[in-house]
């Protein structure tokens, strides 16, 4: 079918038979041992021009389709109309290839309770309760992520869709269910399988096109997890991102395949998955004490639009310049607990936009007052 459909798109173009003595400079570009028969087509005059030795090209669609971009193009000197023809032939492969009846799309189904972090919650986590605290407990490797978001004027986090790029890998989170602190979500790996659900979500995304030149970078920060495997099956992290924010997350995963799952069977799973999650955390209070968390994108966003506005504030002059100072000091202070300096700067901070406003206040009575 796919091979088929390979022929149609390329039938307007061809005027070339490509026979099988592939060109070194493409072999090494795709990975391929040179001399090795593929899969034999016609193929248009403009592309012969890859080869500088000789007139004919060995091509292999799973390899070429998949891994040749733009930029290899560019390197390759292909016209800009056999470019464009080349990403929509990608873009057909792919379609040809997930909508094939044989071929059913696993999916992982990931529901998610999140939890407040403690110093004393944190600290009974990494010593299993002093030995004595969970059934079965193992400690996970330590890892550093680097998140970047994207999306296209909010269209597809209002669907509940959230595309990123975590350490140059694309990946998508579906939201199935649920809120922003217990959900369910649906977890897609891999530049195809992510390109395939925002041609789902967007209706006017260009064929053939990159991601990121359909969507927009929109958030962009890095996560040190702590991660345990408590009990067997449920999987705990701490989360610490690079602007100064804590949550921690109790996940449960199952593996699905998409195309045999009803939807009343998957509503059914996702609620006593979530049923588990809860009867876990509320065994162990001590680990997951009882709190409204906020978590990571939406702290992020927060603290976006909270530092845009108090640096309104200080455009407009109704903040006293020299609080300018304690509002530098304080975004350049990554975790502020309460007890901190910043943190006592950052609630006068607060005060003081609050009272300027409606009091005329002198930046010493100002003082006083929030000193009572």
């Amino acid at each position: 079918m796919a091979y088929s459909l390979f022929m149609g798109v390329l039938g307007p173009y061809s005027n070339y038979r490509g026979t099988l003595a592939p060109s070194v400079g493409v072999t090494k570009l795709l990975g391929q041992k040179p001399g090795i028969p593929q899969l034999p087509f016609r193929f248009p005059t403009h592309f012969a021009r890859w080869s500088v030795r000789t007139p004919t090209i060995n091509l292999t669609p799973s390899s070429l389709l998949h891994q040749l971009n733009r930029q290899n193009l560019r390197m390759l000197n292909v016209s800009t109309g056999g470019r464009h023809a080349f990403h929509r032939i990608s873009y057909y492969f792919r379609k040809a290839a997930s909508t094939h009846p044989d071929r059913l799309q696993a999916r992982q189904l990931e529901v998610e309770r999140k939890f407040i972090v403690t110093p004393a919650a944190n600290s009974y986590l990494r010593s299993n309760g002093g030995g004595s605290g969970f059934n079965k407990y193992e400690s996970l490797r330590r890892q550093t992520t680097n998140d970047i978001y994207y999306d296209r004027d909010g269209l597809l986090f209002s669907k509940g869709v959230y595309v990123r790029r975590r350490n140059g890998h694309w990946e998508a989170k579906i939201r199935t269910g649920g809120d922003f602190i217990n959900s369910a979500f649906a977890e897609i790996d891999g530049n195809n399988a992510v390109r395939e659900i925002i041609d789902q979500n967007l209706s006017n995304s260009a064929d053939g096109a990159d991601i990121e030149e359909i969507l927009k970078p929109c958030a962009e920060f890095a996560t040190d997890r702590e991660s345990w495997m408590i009990d067997g099956k449920f999987k705990v992290d701490v989360d610490k991102t690079d602007f100064g924010h804590i949550v921690g997350e109790v996940e449960l995963t199952r593996t699905l395949e998409y195309a045999n799952e009803e939807e009343e069977k998957l509503r059914e799973l996702k609620e006593k998955m979530d049923q588990e999650i809860k009867v876990f955390m509320q065994s162990y209070p001590q680990a997951f004490p009882v709190g409204r968390p906020v978590g990571k994108l939406s702290a992020y966003f927060h603290r976006l639009d909270h530092r845009m506005r108090l640096r309104h504030f200080l455009q407009m002059g109704e903040l006293y310049s020299g609080t300018e100072f304690i509002l530098e000091y304080y975004w350049s202070c990554r975790i502020p607990p309460e007890d901190s300096l910043s943190y006592l700067m950052h609630r006068l901070l607060i005060r003081f936009s609050r009272f300027t406003t409606t009091n005329s206040l002198s930046p010493f009575q100002f003082l006083c007052f929030a000193s009572t």
